[in-house]
Parts: structure tokens; C-alpha cells; sequence
């Protein structure tokens, strides 16, 4: 429990109300939790000389992973009723994942501030976000501290109808999608669900609106790349079953590809019913109201935190939506549809863990198996099972993964050995031959990588810009993934060139494919990026640059590449790069053990026969 004599302040709704908070007060410890990353620098260049700037940014990855047993596990600290058990791996507590939930974060955040605390000092902490504010300022109190809240305008009312929208939601998703994809198959010629009876294996994977051809078999797709393609060359008939990237492209253009497709290809919206759509949205609710248990973790009562993630779960439609992937196997069951083997792509995310509930339920001859199709880092916990899925038979009947080093990793949180393994990367076999160009020397400029996730890419963006301004002769090039939008570009673009001033010319942007933009970098800046794994197969540097207040998903192994929290840190590590004689980088194939060569056989053999 926590004794300290200066208090806790938790200040939400607007940097402006909480540096007047501060000032007012003119003595203590400013900690900045979460927000804008352009209202973080306004604050911490404005305190009064009294204030400190506490940093947690260090200690956050240690405790993350101190306390993943307990995450990882947190099912069993619940009283989750057997007849719930599918809506609670159906939804995005269940996940554990940092990308649908910040229990992960938040937990590690508590303890790492509670350890840092001066506790005869005042404690001004900054949390951008109402709700997560009164969370963190519940959870302080709840555990003895003197903790109060400025400016909070959480509506705790708004929660009920947000809950009833994201159902709503839900429900006009699948009648919307299901009655486009109705009007393209009446257009289309012959029986799909005949020619899906003929298949020996189906592939579930994400589909856009140009993933299969019209004339022609198709023998790649978007993330499992030629296993179509290889399962044919070893004379098993390949159907597939298409997950629509409609969160990025246009469902009608999808779902006309999809009807038009030579191979018989079904949408992901056939396979259910509306009536599982309506259990979901009835029974996910059912399960979260359900979820009102005191959580402890390492003596400190965390139930706030954990409620907070509660709430946000409630608010959203994805549960609802993936409680229904359980009835695809009983659909396809009715169809008469039984394939050997569906081959799926392995995040364990909850459409998959409800898909593999009704696999088992509904068709338990046909074997599950997930294929590791990209890199994650240690830390991701969504992607590791807990032990009770391992006990309940929860799993992919089999799980191809990309290199030893994954293996060890799912042995560690406890993955049966006799279900793995290792098939190789279908993804990067395509880059062993890619080799980092040095013929013409160095070229002094920095190739940043940012996420997909604004404020995370506008962090490292503005941390590379402020390094190079003290490094004479060093330029950028910020390089976006192609599906971000214009206005994320040009916002990026405004901050970096405001920091930079007359120097400005010193950065060029670009949305080209990052490995084109090898030859004309030196060095790798990133923080989660795939591309991480592209540029140390080509013998490129690397440098993986930490976000404030947010956990290092670096998805390189340890004793790779640099890892930096600061500006300051990142500057000296790109000085020190420039500086090593390095004419002759060695290029690393296999990533340490991540990546092994593709062994079709091996795959063949896991998926058709077992």
C-alpha cells in the first residue's frame, strides 16, 4: 500500500489547464503518461524551474516483462463461467494484445511510477485521456495513495449507448456486407460451395480487391504469399475462404473479385449466420457485465485498470463480430463442405480462437492449422495462448512457424512442443538474394520507418529530425506504408519541417517500398516496422527508437541493432554508426534463428497429414 508524503495529482482534458495546475503549484515531479506529442513538448518546455520531468520510459519494458506470466494468464484470476468461455476468447480482453489493449501498458505504467516516485515530493501526473485518468486515479486510491483529479469530464453515462452502437454497428456491418456479396454471386456462374466440396484444402486469408485472378489460378495471397501455389504443386486441390480488408479497401470491390475469382472462393460473410451475429452482440454483453472480480497483481489491486479495458471492450463492435466466426465450421458442415486441412494465418486474435472453437465443435476431422506468416516481438502477448486454452484443446491442430527462435519462444509460455514446426518464412524467402548495395560508399542519410499509428510515427519522426539538426551533413528520408492517408502525411510532414526550420531541406518523404530505399540510406530508424527484418537480411544498420510512454515492441531478438529512448540517445547512436568503419556490413539471412529456409515438405506434411 502505498504511504507517501507529497500527494498525487492526475491532470486530464488539455496541456493548457494542466500547466496552469502546475505552475500554481511551482515545486514537484511532472510525469507525462500519455497525449499529443506536440502538447508533451509544450509542457516540458514551460514548467517552473521548481518542477522535475520524471521519465518512466526505461522502466517500463522490465516490468511488462515481470508481470507477463500474470497477464498472459489473467483468465484464470476471473470467475469466467464455462457456458461464457466463448465470449471471453472471443473478445478484446481476451487479447492482451498492446494494438486492442493498453492493460498491458497501463499495469506496467502504474507499477513503473509507483517504484519511481519521490514520495516526499508532489506528483503531477499527465494522462491526456478522462477515462484512463480516473482509471489511474481509482487504482492510486484503491492501493492507499492520496490521489486526486483536475479537469476530469469523464461521462461515465455515454458508456450504455456507446455499448448499444457498437452492437448496432455489428449488425449493419454483416447485413450491409452480406447483401452486397448476395447481389455479386447472383451474377456469377456455376456453384462455389460444389467446387468447395472438391478441395482438399481451403486458405483463410485477407483479401483485397485485386487478391485473385479472374482467368487464371490463383496462387498467392496476401499474407500466406504462394502457399496456394505450393500446396498444388504438391497435388492438393486449394479452395479459399477471404477475410475482406475492408478497414482499407472497399468491400463492394472486394466482394466482386472475391464472385468473379477462377477459383472457388467464398467470402468470410457466407460462411455465418445473422442469427450468430445477434448471439454475439446478446452474449458478449453477458460476459462483460459478468467480469466484476477484484484483480490483484503483485500486491497492488489493479481492477480499475483492468475495468477500464472492460468498458472499452463493451464499447466496441469486434467481440460481437468475432463470436460469430464460431459458426462458419457449423455452415460449412452444413454444405457438406470437409476439407483435410484449413490453413489459416496464426495472430491468435479472437476471430481466429472463436473459429477454431466451431472448427472443433462442427467439422473435428478437418485439421486447423496455423502458419506464422510475419514477425512480432517477444513482448506481443496476444499472440501466445494461456494455459487454459492448452488444456481445453484450444489450439490449431498444428503451427508452422517461421524460425527456431519462435519455436522457443511459444515453448516458453507453453505451447506444446509436438504441435510446432518450423516450416520457414514464405514472406522473406523472396529477399535472401536482396544484398545492401556499398559500391558507391555510404550515403550519409537516415531512413525512417514509421508505424501506422499517427502520435507512434510522429514521435520518432520529430526524435529523428531533432538528432540530425546536431549532426553536421546528415539528412532523412520518412518513408510511409501506402495505406495511410494523405492528411497523416502531410500532418507528419508540417511537425517535422516545423522542427527543423531553415534546415528543412534536409528531410525528403517518401511512399515508395522501404527496401527500394536502401541504396540511398545508411541506417534503419523504426519501432515496429516488419521492414526491420528486410533491412538486416540486406546487411543494413539499425536503430529501433522507443516511443514515450509506450512499451518497445521491437520485433528484432535481442542483441540486435541499437535501441534508443531519447533524442539524445538516438543522435549519439547514428553519430557512432556514421563514425565505425563498416564498408563490408555482413547481411544475416536467417535474423539470428527467426528466419529458416522454406521446407515445403515440411509444410505439406504438418498441414495435409499431420
Amino acid at each position: 500500500m502505498g504511504q507517501m508524503a507529497g500527494a498525487i495529482t492526475l491532470l486530464t482534458g488539455g496541456y493548457r489547464q494542466a500547466l496552469d495546475t502546475i505552475v500554481a503549484e511551482q515545486d514537484g515531479v511532472f510525469w507525462f503518461v500519455s497525449g499529443k506529442v506536440e502538447d508533451r513538448v509544450s509542457l516540458q518546455t514551460s514548467l517552473p524551474t521548481g518542477v522535475k520531468i520524471g521519465d518512466v520510459s526505461h522502466f517500463i519494458d522490465p516490468i511488462a516483462d515481470e508481470i507477463e506470466p500474470d497477464l498472459l494468464n489473467i483468465d484464470q484470476k476471473l470467475s469466467i463461467r464455462s457456458q461464457d468461455r466463448l465470449s471471453w476468447i472471443s473478445s478484446l480482453l481476451a487479447d492482451r494484445s498492446p494494438f486492442v489493449s493498453d492493460l498491458q501498458l497501463n499495469i506496467a505504467l502504474y507499477f513503473a511510477l509507483i517504484r519511481s516516485f519521490d514520495h516526499e515530493k508532489k506528483q503531477f501526473i499527465y494522462i491526456e485521456d478522462p477515462r484512463t485518468a480516473t482509471a489511474f486515479k481509482d487504482c492510486f486510491q484503491a492501493n492507499g495513495y492520496n490521489c486526486s483529479i483536475v479537469n476530469s469530464h469523464d461521462n461515465q453515462g455515454r458508456g450504455l449507448l456507446q455499448a448499444l452502437r457498437a452492437r448496432a454497428s455489428a449488425i449493419k456491418t454483416y447485413l450491409i456486407e452480406r447483401k452486397t456479396t448476395k447481389c455479386h454471386r447472383r451474377l456469377s456462374s456455376g456453384d462455389v460451395w460444389a467446387r468447395l466440396r472438391q478441395c482438399d484444402v481451403l486458405i483463410l486469408d485477407w483479401a483485397g480487391k485485386d487478391s485473385f485472378n479472374r482467368n487464371e489460378p490463383t496462387n498467392r495471397s496476401w499474407n500466406l504469399e504462394r502457399m496456394a501455389g505450393l500446396l498444388r504443386g504438391h497435388g492438393h486441390r486449394v479452395g479459399f475462404i477471404a477475410h475482406p480488408l475492408s478497414w482499407v479497401q472497399n468491400y463492394e470491390d472486394i466482394s466482386k473479385n472475391v464472385t468473379q475469382a477462377h477459383d472457388p472462393v467464398v467470402l468470410l460473410n457466407e460462411c455465418r449466420s445473422f442469427i450468430s451475429v445477434l448471439k454475439g452482440c446478446f452474449f458478449s454483453w453477458c460476459l462483460n457485465r459478468s467480469l466484476d472480480s477484484v484483480l490483484s497483481l503483485k500486491g497492488e489491486n489493479i481492477t480499475a485498470l483492468f475495468d477500464l479495458e472492460r468498458s472499452r471492450d463493451m464499447i466496441k463492435p469486434q467481440s460481437s463480430l468475432f463470436y460469430s466466426y464460431a459458426d462458419i465450421a457449423r455452415n460449412l458442415a452444413k454444405r457438406r463442405i470437409r476439407p483435410k486441412a484449413v490453413v489459416y494465418t496464426y495472430e491468435n486474435q479472437g476471430w481466429e480462437r472463436a473459429l477454431l472453437w466451431g472448427m472443433k465443435k462442427h467439422l473435428p476431422e478437418t485439421r486447423m492449422i496455423g502458419y506464422q506468416h510475419a514477425p512480432f516481438p517477444r513482448r506481443f502477448l496476444g499472440v501466445f495462448s494461456p494455459r487454459s486454452a492448452v488444456e481445453l484443446n484450444e489450439l490449431p491442430h498444428h503451427f508452422i512457424v517461421m524460425g527456431q527462435e519462435y519455436h522457443k519462444w511459444y515453448c516458453e509460455t507453453g505451447m506444446p512442443d509436438n504441435l510446432m514446426s518450423v516450416g520457414g518464412s514464405l514472406r522473406f524467402e523472396k529477399n535472401q538474394g536482396v544484398v545492401k548495395d556499398w559500391a558507391n560508399g555510404r550515403k550519409k542519410r537516415v531512413l525512417v520507418c514509421p508505424t501506422l499509428v499517427f502520435e507512434q510515427a510522429l514521435d520518432m519522426s520529430i526524435k529523428a529530425a531533432r538528432a540530425i539538426l546536431k549532426l553536421d551533413g546528415i539528412d532523412l528520408i520518412i518513408n510511409f506504408h501506402s495505406v495511410v492517408e494523405d492528411q497523416f502525411r502531410q500532418d507528419i510532414q508540417h511537425h517535422v519541417e516545423a522542427v527543423l526550420g531553415d534546415a528543412a531541406h534536409r528531410v525528403a518523404f517518401s511512399t515508395d517500398k522501404a527496401v527500394d530505399l536502401f541504396d540511398q540510406a545508411s541506417v534503419l530508424l523504426y519501432n515496429t516496422s516488419g521492414v526491420v527484418f528486410d533491412a538486416v537480411m540486406a546487411g543494413m544498420p539499425t536503430i529501433c527508437v522507443s516511443v514515450d510512454g509506450e512499451l518497445n515492441l521491437d520485433k528484432l531478438p535481442s542483441g540486435f541493432g541499437r535501441k534508443v529512448y531519447s533524442e539524445t540517445e538516438l543522435c549519439d547512436a547514428i553519430n557512432e554508426i556514421f563514425q565505425k568503419d563498416w564498408s563490408s556490413p555482413e547481411p544475416d539471412k536467417a535474423v539470428g534463428d527467426c528466419i529458416a529456409p522454406v521446407n515445403e515438405e515440411k509444410i505439406v506434411k504438418a498441414i495435409v497429414y499431420g
